[in-house]
C-alpha cells in the first residue's frame, strides 16, 4: 500500500472552496435551466416564472442573492477568524434555508432539484466546518498548580 502525503488544509481555504463550489452549482443550475424551452420563452416574455416579471428590482434582488455567497469566498479568507467563523455560520445557515425552501416550494426539473440538494448540503457543511473551527493553541508556559 502506498502512503500519500496528506497536507492539512486551513479551514479558511476549505470554506472558500465550499463557497466557490456553491457558486458553480448556482451557475450550472441556471445554465441548464436555460436549456428548457419554457425558460427561454419566459425570458423572451420578460418573466421570471414563479418570481414574476423581470424588473430592475427583481434583477437587483437576484444580484444581491448571488453577491452574498460570492462575497463569502473573499470574506472567508480575509476576515479575522472570529468574524469569519460567525459570518460563515450565519450566511451558511441562511443560504441552506433558502436552498431547502426553494426545494420544498418549487416543483422544478430533476437537474435543478439535484443542484438544490447539493447547495443545501454544501451550505450545511460550511456551517458545520465554521462551527468546528479549531481554536488557537495557547502559547507560553503552562501554569502549574501549587503543590
Amino acid at each position: 500500500m502506498t502512503n500519500y502525503e496528506d497536507l492539512k488544509i486551513d479551514v479558511r481555504l476549505k470554506l472558500a472552496g465550499f463557497w466557490t463550489s456553491i457558486m458553480f452549482l448556482y451557475v450550472y443550475a441556471d445554465l441548464l435551466g436555460f436549456m428548457q424551452a419554457k425558460a427561454v420563452g419566459q425570458l423572451l416574455d420578460k418573466n421570471l416564472g414563479p418570481f414574476g416579471p423581470i424588473t430592475q428590482g427583481a434583477l437587483l434582488a437576484i444580484a444581491i442573492m448571488l453577491a452574498i455567497p460570492t462575497s463569502m469566498i473573499f470574506l472567508s479568507l480575509v476576515l479575522r477568524a472570529s468574524y469569519a467563523r460567525w459570518t460563515n455560520i450565519v450566511v451558511g445557515a441562511m443560504q441552506a434555508l433558502i436552498a431547502i425552501g426553494t426545494f420544498l416550494m418549487l416543483r422544478s426539473w430533476l437537474h435543478y432539484r439535484f443542484f438544490e440538494i447539493l447547495e443545501a448540503a454544501f451550505c450545511i457543511w460550511v456551517v458545520w466546518l465554521a462551527w468546528k473551527w479549531p481554536r488557537a493553541a495557547t502559547l507560553g508556559v503552562r501554569q502549574q498548580s501549587p503543590a
